[in-house]
């Protein structure tokens, strides 16, 4: 039985593990926020994150050789207590990086890039370097309470682990975001008390045992070294492609991606553990590795048929299943590539080698997201790059154990590319995944960026949609009829007909119809540059990006509403649905507020409010927060496929939908088009006009950004008795019979 104070010492860094995942997601949402979501602007996050860890590592494996005196636990204290006192100063430093984003970006645009580095840096690098520190003094706690290095590593992640289910299922929806933040903080607090206590009793022990260094190799071998980058550079590149086809099964939620990021961390925390009961019974490094690359294309070939399989066993859209489905198809390769650090941090090297080899794996990791996002995947594609990093494991382990390597690893690898290979399904040339319930397709275009996989795709019956991460984000079908009215009805309840701005292109069809309408000059913003790029598969939209009227900008929509110094008659938008990563953003109080004050005097907003997609909880909040902005506020519901639209009005003068200028005035003009609704139809669809709007989403709450509700809430996009949809909102407040197949 162990000590008690070993017990702590095993205890702390778990908690510590803990904190620092719930910051990691802190940091990506805060900067999110701040400066818009992009793929750059988490790359800028995460290799600001993993730079500070580095630097941490390598400075305080140096240091603490100098001064072996000093209690471990003592050091470790200093560092959660710095680590949390940064964090309680986050809410305040963001909000101020935000302001000085805006008055850089309307000064000098160019310099909009180099401020959020500037500021991501300023906030991170300093709690991420006490992070990446703590691995170094790791070597001198467990020398100090006799346990293995590879313990204290493997602990950390576990707790690293919980870190990220906890803040996905508990903290956020019951803090909120800056409540979040004061918990973690308070938890790096309390370690870093307790372990500067723990010290302090523990002091009294033999000049020899204080004064001892981890161990005696302060130089780790080049072949040590290469390995530990390597593993570092091919896991971060899995998990990367990988997660990109798992998105897809998950909803691309940010719960999907918790959990998937927890079996990750799950994983190489039991590895870790596991490492000196491995060591006893072989001492084959090289066999691992070798197993690790055929684990990689063995299941790949899974991966890829995410949708078949899932069609095939039964999709089960819990935590849960998605949980042990990732564990099952990531987690072997993943385990046999986390032994490796551990393995060499048990090697008996000093503080100063182990923070050089965990600083080397630290920046082979974030070089192998970073790669995987904008080099490997948009070259290749998720399945190929995965095929990549097997071979790469492989590479690597044949040039530094060749000779010792048995002969029969050779044909089992080859043999295992081989039917990698074989098996390969065409994802993003011959098909896409999860298009499965569409029937038959063509892939027309096929483009992996960054942060999403966009597709457009043709089905047998002549209709086209565009397929973001698996996700039917637009198309030219029936049910996708609300779409040109997501652009027409605005500007026809506008009495002005200068300025539009179209949040989110999707097909074209939105912006199309807000030009049709008469807008003298469109705006059009989305963050995706793939969906530009596809446009022309659309002859729908009439190549609405080369009218000499219409200005397409790369962008994310918020931030570019909080940049621009531009106001609008009519803004309509029409995000991915609420629940998926990064969307709650578009949904929230903050957002509306933004967007109001862009409006002239008069202007109408108007935005898709996904009932069928979300519980019946969360379409009550998103009407109650865009109500709690815009008084005067209407759904109109498509009688075609009863999607909902809210529209709202930043002038509470005249009840929304009393008057219809684009109507009313239809020959003094605005362009004439054919419309598939006549002015009948359009004025009866005004489902709930603000009074009845009030009434039904009274029972909701407002969406902030602290709060996250769409993201991180209790009720998920789970469907308790089936879809929710605007049909069901004609039979609660005009009791009207509707067809049975009317959704």
């Amino acid at each position: 039985m162990k000590k008690p104070a070993s017990v702590i010492a095993l205890t702390l860094p778990a908690l510590g593990g803990l904190a620092a995942l719930s910051w990691e997601v802190i940091w990506q949402l805060r900067t999110s926020l701040a400066f818009g979501v992009s793929a750059s602007g988490a790359a800028i996050t995460l290799a600001t994150m993993m730079a500070g860890m580095t630097i941490g590592a390598s400075l305080c494996g140096r240091f603490i050789d100098r001064r072996k005196s000093t209690h471990p636990l003592r050091l470790y204290g200093y560092l959660e207590l710095a680590i949390g006192v940064c964090g309680l100063a986050l809410g305040s430093c963001f909000a101020w990086l935000e302001q000085l984003d805006r008055v850089v970006y309307q000064s000098q645009p160019a310099l909009a890039p180099l401020t959020q580095l500037f500021g991501v840096v300023v906030v991170i690098l300093i709690p991420a370097a006490c992070m990446g520190a703590s691995i170094p003094i790791f070597g001198r706690i467990g020398k100090r309470f006799d346990v293995s290095m590879s313990l204290l590593y493997g602990i950390n992640t576990l707790g690293a682990a919980v870190g990220t289910l906890l803040v996905a299922f508990w903290m956020i929806p019951e803090f909120g975001l800056q409540g979040t933040a004061v918990l973690t903080a308070l938890i790096n607090v309390a370690v870093g008390v307790t372990a500067y206590l723990v010290a302090g009793k523990n002091e009294a022990g033999s000049q020899a045992e204080t004064s001892a260094s981890v161990g005696d190799i302060d130089t780790p071998s080049r072949s040590v070294l290469g390995i530990v980058f390597m593993t570092g550079f091919v896991t971060f590149l899995l998990e990367v492609a990988w997660f990109r086809a798992l998105r897809a099964a998950f909803e691309t939620t940010t719960t999907g991606f918790s959990v998937m990021l927890a079996v990750v961390l799950v994983t190489l925390g039991i590895a870790a553990r596991l490492v000196p009961r491995i060591k006893q019974y072989t001492t084959r490094l090289d066999l691992i590795l070798i197993f690790a690359g055929i684990a990689i294309f063995i299941g790949t070939p899974l991966i890829e048929r995410m949708d078949v399989l899932l069609l095939t066993l039964g999709s089960h859209n819990t935590p849960i299943h998605w949980f042990c489905t990732t564990l099952l198809l990531v987690g072997p390769a993943v385990f046999l590539l986390g032994i490796a650090l551990p393995w060499h941090l048990e090697d008996g090297y000093s503080s100063k080698a182990l923070g050089r080899i965990y600083a080397v794996n630290t920046i082979g990791s974030v070089l192998g997201a970073l790669s995987a996002a904008w080099i490997f995947l948009p070259m290749f594609g998720f399945v190929h790059t995965a095929w990549i990093a097997g071979f790469m494991v492989l590479a690597v382990t044949y040039a530094l154990y060749g000779i010792r390597l048995p002969v029969w690893s050779h044909g089992v690898a080859v043999a295992a590319m081989v039917v990698a290979v074989m098996m390969d399904s065409g994802v993003g040339r011959e098909r896409i995944l999860f298009s499965y319930p569409y029937g038959e397709h063509t892939v027309i275009a096929h483009h992996e960026g960054p942060d999403a996989a966009t597709s457009a795709i043709e089905f047998a019956n002549g209709s086209r949609g565009v397929f973001i991460d698996g996700f039917a984000a637009a198309a030219f079908w029936p049910t996708a009829h609300y779409m040109d009215w997501m652009g027409s009805l605005p500007v026809l309840l506008s009495d002005q007909t200068d300025e539009a701005l179209v949040i989110c292109f999707g097909t074209g069809q939105t912006a199309n119809a807000v030009r049709k309408e008469g807008i003298k000059h469109t705006t059009i913003v989305d963050i995706n540059p793939a969906v530009f790029a596809i446009a022309k598969h659309f002859p729908g939209n009439d190549r609405v990006l080369e009218a000499e009227n219409v200005d397409p900008i790369l962008m994310d929509g918020r931030a570019f509403l909080r940049r621009t110094t531009k106001t609008f008659n009519v803004i309509t938008l029409e995000p991915m649905p609420p629940n998926h990563a990064g969307v709650n953003a578009l949904y929230s109080k903050e957002f509306y507020e933004t967007a109001k004050k862009k409006l002239r005097p008069g202007g109408i907003i108007a935005q898709w409010l996904p009932s069928h997609l979300v519980s019946e909880e969360h379409a009550r909040s998103i009407a109650r927060t865009f109500q709690e902005v815009f008084p005067n506020a209407a759904l109109w519901a498509d009688p075609s496929d009863y999607n909902g639209i809210l529209l709202g009005c930043n002038d509470e003068s005249i009840p929304l939908g009393e008057s219809w200028p684009g109507l009313d005035h239809a020959g003094d003009g605005r362009v004439v088009l054919q419309r598939t609704l006549d002015a009948e139809q359009i004025r009866d669809a005004l489902l709930l006009p603000p009074d009845q709007l009030r009434r039904y989403a009274m029972t909701g709450d407002v969406v902030t950004d602290d709060n996250q509700l769409l993201a991180y809430g209790k009720r998920l996009a789970i469907k308790e008795s089936g879809p929710r949809s605007t049909e069901v909102v004609y039979r609660e407040f005009k009791n009207q019979e509707l067809p049975v197949d009317a959704n």
